[in-house]
């Protein structure tokens, strides 16, 4: 015996009646959130376990994918109350008769979420006009729901819900579809009203600035922000970014969606155009270095071509999609991929004669005094007259 008078169930069943009273779902995600607020603190498995009792004492019913769960023993509960996932998305109600009152429930819930009366005040007539609305608007909200998970963008659990409860009116017995749409049509509303907010606000156009505004907020302010000297403005734009594109209001905030995207794209743009002169200034000199280097004009045009094609390359400015990281770090490797060539030039005129000798090892502690500097130039004179005296050609660097 289940005691639903008091105690714990009579808890999880009050809440779930009020839900229901002002035309809405008592879903597993909502009762689990309110359970483990004070002064309950539950857990998820304790709210389950309440509400499956109740289900077991027959005192409510659920709607889980479409389908209407009045009883413990079928597959379909079996299966929404081992997973976590169907037990949250899952839609609770109190389990009553269609009576008198709940006609006249429906007859008002109709007019509110449909803007029309229902002719006549009968069982049949009601979900017979509901079934239709409802399969008149089910593809509007299908369709919004599609686009949204298809751009990633958020509020999708809103229809997603509304949906499984327009599933339910339409495949569900008389009564069932009459309870399950006094418990539901407020969210059912809501749904085919954000269905219409959303296809009238997401244009094309729109879609690829949103995908903009996620590509700036994930992609270019994730570098942005590592930067030292960003604007605090510029900051508190980014965190309204976030903040928009995650509420499942989005839509309503499209024109300050786009400012911020484009103060963080300008910033960006600037940064990269930047960082590109200075791979292009320091790559054009290094080549202009290359090509006086003695001993260029005696090597042949493959062996001038392959020696400067890092340099040519490092003067394209066609680097869209080069990230600033990466054009930094190539004009910071510019002096060393020219000493590098310089190198090569060297030993395809002279051959293994060439030998290069780093005077930067030779001073790697410092230099404070002068006896200091004359043993590190001394150690370099020793070095380079050994290998001359080996009939080495030296090259310092």
């Amino acid at each position: 015996v289940f005691r639903t008078e008091s105690g714990p169930l009579k808890e999880v069943l009050d809440r779930i009646d009020e839900r229901a009273n002002y035309g809405d779902t008592a879903s597993g995600r909502y009762l689990t959130d309110e359970f483990a607020k004070e002064p309950f603190g539950w857990d998820f498995e304790v709210v389950r376990l309440l509400v499956l009792s109740l289900l077991r004492a027959g005192k409510i019913e659920a709607t889980s994918k479409g389908q209407t769960l009045d009883t413990v023993t079928g597959v379909e509960a079996r299966d929404t109350f081992s997973n976590n996932n169907l037990f949250r998305q899952a839609a609770f109600r109190p389990k009553k008769g269609i009576e008198f009152e709940e006609l006249v429930k429906a007859s008002e819930s109709f007019r509110e979420t449909f803007g029309s009366e229902v002719k006549e005040l009968n069982a049949g007539a009601i979900v017979a006009e509901l079934r239709k609305e409802v399969a008149h608007n089910e593809d509007a909200v299908a369709s919004a729901l599609a686009t949204l998970n298809a751009h990633r963008l958020p509020g999708g659990v809103v229809l997603d819900d509304a949906i499984g409860q327009m599933k339910a009116i339409l495949r569900g017995s008389e009564d069932n579809a009459i309870a399950t749409f006094n418990t539901s049509h407020r969210a059912i509303k809501d749904a085919i009203k954000r269905a219409v907010e959303l296809e009238q606000a997401l244009s094309e156009p729109r879609l690829i600035d949103l995908e903009r505004a996620r590509k700036a907020q994930g992609v270019l302010w994730s570098f942005l922000s590592q930067e030292s000297d960003i604007a605090d403005e510029l900051r508190t734009r980014a965190a309204a970014l976030e903040d928009l594109l995650a509420r499942e209001t989005f839509f309503k905030e499209l024109p300050a969606i786009e400012q911020h995207t484009k103060a963080i794209e300008t910033e960006y743009g600037r940064r990269f155009a930047d960082a590109l002169d200075a791979r292009v200034a320091a790559y054009t000199k290094a080549f202009e270095r290359l090509v006086k280097t003695p001993g260029w004009t005696e090597i042949d045009e493959d062996q001038q071509r392959r020696l400067a094609e890092p340099f040519e390359r490092g003067q394209e400015r066609d680097a869209e999609h080069v990230p600033i990281l990466q054009l930094r770090a190539d004009r910071d490797a510019c002096e060393g991929r020219l000493r590098a060539a310089v190198a090569e030039l060297r030993r395809t005129i002279d051959g293994e004669r060439v030998v290069t000798v780093s005077v930067g090892s030779y001073f790697a502690g410092g230099v404070e005094t002068e006896e200091q500097l004359e043993a590190a130039l001394d150690g370099v004179r020793e070095e380079c007259a050994r290998l001359i005296g080996a009939g080495k050609k030296v090259i310092i660097q």
